[in-house]
């Protein structure tokens, strides 16, 4: 990664997948911080991962060597390169590794984690992250669970993907 040297791209507006695809056929090294997330689509609201973009409207690009600016900007999809003076600003190698810790390619959920009301969970995830408490009711992917806040107990519903079974 060393070798590279880095750019930051502006795109078209939504255009920022199609811009990496395009940008890979001569540069391999080209990417952009994105996210998984569910949606909700059809008439059986199925569960759809869609990927989305955590910097929309821009892409990194590594280049081996001066980049080929007018072959760049010439794709449909790159608005052109972020510039300060009308020169292209290069990236630090250590701003691209912390862009590319942000990314995550892939998402896997557990559709069945073992646990049912009155069950005791560990929630492995949000706000309540390492707290241990038990499963009072289970419905429409939140579970209701009672944890001891504020000096009393309290009912709060999580997302069943941050908990697992204790």
């Amino acid at each position: 990664m060393d070798d590279n040297m880095w750019f930051v791209l502006r795109t078209k507006p939504n255009r920022d997948f199609r811009a990496i695809e395009r940008l890979r056929q001569h540069h391999p090294d080209a990417f952009a911080p994105s996210e998984v997330k569910f949606r909700r689509r059809g008439r059986v609201r199925q569960r759809v991962p869609m990927r989305y973009s955590l910097i929309p409207g821009y892409v990194v690009l590594g280049t081996y060597g001066p980049p080929r600016w007018p072959d760049i900007c010439g794709l449909d999809e790159v608005v052109g390169p972020v510039s300060f003076d009308g020169t292209p600003a290069r990236l630090d190698p250590s701003a691209v590794t912390q862009l590319r810790m942000m990314e995550t390619t892939e998402t896997t959920i557990q559709l069945h984690k073992g646990f049912k009301a009155g069950d005791t969970v560990k929630i492995d995830g949000g706000p309540f992250g390492g707290h241990i408490a038990p499963v009072i009711e289970i419905r429409n992917g939140r579970a209701m669970i009672r944890l001891p806040l504020l000096g009393s107990e309290q009912t709060i519903s999580i997302p069943v993907e941050y908990l697992d079974a204790a």
